[in-house]
C-alpha cells in the first residue's frame, strides 16, 4: 500500500463515518449526505490508486450507510417541517374562523 492510497483510504473512512454521524442533524443531513458521498468517491479513488484495504472497505460501507441515513433524515426533516407549517396554519385558521 503506497502513501497516496493510505491517505485516500483514511480520508474515505473519515468522511464515511462523518456522513453517518451527521445524518440525523435535521437539515444538517445535507452535510452528512455530502460527506458520505465524498467518502464513497474517495474509496473508489483509493482502490484505483493502490488496491483494496480495510480502510477502503470501511469508508465505502459507512459511506453508503451514511447516504441512506442522510436521505432518511432529510425526508424526516421535510415531513416535520411540513407538519409544523400545517399545524401553525390550521391553528391560525381555526382562531380566525372562531371570530365569525
Amino acid at each position: 500500500m503506497n502513501s497516496n492510497n493510505k491517505g485516500l483510504s483514511i480520508a474515505s473512512m473519515a468522511c464515511g463515518i462523518a456522513g453517518c454521524v451527521c445524518c440525523w442533524t435535521g437539515w444538517g443531513g445535507i452535510l452528512g449526505l455530502a460527506a458520505a458521498i465524498v467518502g464513497v468517491v474517495l474509496s473508489k479513488k483509493a482502490v484505483e490508486a493502490g488496491g483494496e484495504n480495510t480502510f477502503n472497505k470501511v469508508g465505502k460501507i459507512t459511506g453508503f450507510i451514511g447516504i441512506g441515513l442522510s436521505i432518511a433524515g432529510i425526508v424526516v426533516a421535510i415531513i416535520c417541517t411540513a407538519c409544523a407549517a400545517c399545524g401553525a396554519a390550521s391553528s391560525g385558521l381555526a382562531s380566525a374562523l372562531s371570530n365569525y
